[in-house]
């Protein structure tokens, strides 16, 4: 966004701006604010400016029966997901490397040869017990294969298409009927 003078700015955007140099923006405020203030100087130049000063009044010592009630519901606290965001989404070099290093353990365990254990259980053991999974997968395939084939020609030809097709070569005959008169 390039604007020509400071008046020409909108209104909303110096509030959010200020709002966000002083530490008070909500989170989408702070990311669009700050990604404004990267591409305009003069965006960048007046968020300085308020920044410098709001950490002047910050800097501020005050007598606890000074603060009002008013100034203490304007202090924002920061949420878990901001805080999370500004450690490792806000700095590329961490999320750069927090992904390296995820993708590495990944492929780590991929990789690394691990023994079966066979928890006690000999080899004849494991490979009777294979073989009794493997038969048992059959025999629910041949189930899931005569349930299809009967769900196909049983209940959809015979219970849903054919009574279809009955009632569309009724209406047929009736527009046929309707056309010869």
């Amino acid at each position: 966004m390039n604007y020509k003078k400071s008046s020409e700015i909108q209104e909303n955007l110096i509030d959010k701006i200020i709002s966000v140099a002083y530490g008070h923006g909500s989170f989408m405020d702070r990311l669009r604010v700050k990604r404004m203030i990267k591409n305009d100087n003069e965006l960048k130049g007046l968020f300085e400016e308020y920044h410098k000063t709001a950490k002047t009044v910050h800097s501020l010592k005050f007598n606890e029966s000074e603060k009002t009630n008013e100034f203490k519901s304007k202090q924002k606290s920061r949420t878990i997901i901001e805080d999370l965001y500004s450690i490792f989404l806000g700095k590329p070099i961490i999320y750069s490397t927090v992904v390296t290093m995820l993708f590495a353990s990944i492929m780590f365990s991929v990789f690394t040869e691990r023994e079966i254990s066979l928890n006690g259980y000999s080899n004849i053991e494991v490979e009777k017990a294979n073989l009794e999974s493997k038969y048992a997968i059959s025999i629910v395939a041949k189930i899931f294969k005569k349930t299809e084939s009967t769900l196909k020609t049983d209940i959809l030809y015979k219970e849903v298409s054919k009574p279809i097709i009955n009632g569309m070569n009724t209406v047929n005959n009736l527009f046929n009927k309707e056309i010869e008169k």
